[in-house]
């Protein structure tokens, strides 16, 4: 129920022209990465202090089970999917590795540019706060149902 409302807020296409007004109003706070297949967008552990969204190709959410030396995929984030969340917080570590499944391009904002877009923008980035809180809830809203299936 929870995860409807947030869709309420916020339209799959709006969700995207969030990011184009973003970026339209001030491109310089976002880069563009292209990364190959296999190549990282981050590792588990680094400093969080940016957030991406895939603008094409997908990317593995991975973390590692350090008893067994593996690693479970969390999930996939695809074109529109937001990824590092976190990254907008203070002193945070990334809890997971972000890896690109096949060719991919990411739009990356840190969390230094985000607050000069709050400030510059702030209609701009309540919208993307918005957004990036529905994509959380509705990734965790999926790793509580994986988990229900395990126990």
């Amino acid at each position: 129920m929870a995860a409807q409302t947030t869709r309420a807020l916020v339209s799959p296409q709006e969700h995207i022209s969030i990011w184009n007004r973003a970026m339209a109003y001030a491109p310089d706070c976002f880069r563009h990465l292209q990364l190959a297949p296999g190549e990282p967008l981050w590792r588990e552990g680094a400093p969080a202090n940016s957030v991406a969204m895939v603008l094409s190709g997908k990317l593995s959410l991975k973390k590692s089970l350090h008893e067994s030396n593996s690693q479970l995929v969390l999930g996939v984030c695809g074109p529109d999917g937001i990824l590092g969340e976190s990254g907008l917080l203070e002193g945070r570590i990334r809890e997971e590795s972000a890896v690109a499944l096949e060719r991919s391009l990411v739009a990356i904002i840190s969390r230094e540019d985000f607050r000069r877009l709050s400030v510059y923008h702030a209609e701009v980035a309540q919208g993307f706060l918005v957004e990036m809180l529905g994509s959380l809830q509705d990734r965790l809203g999926g790793a509580v149902c994986r988990l229900t299936t395990i126990f």
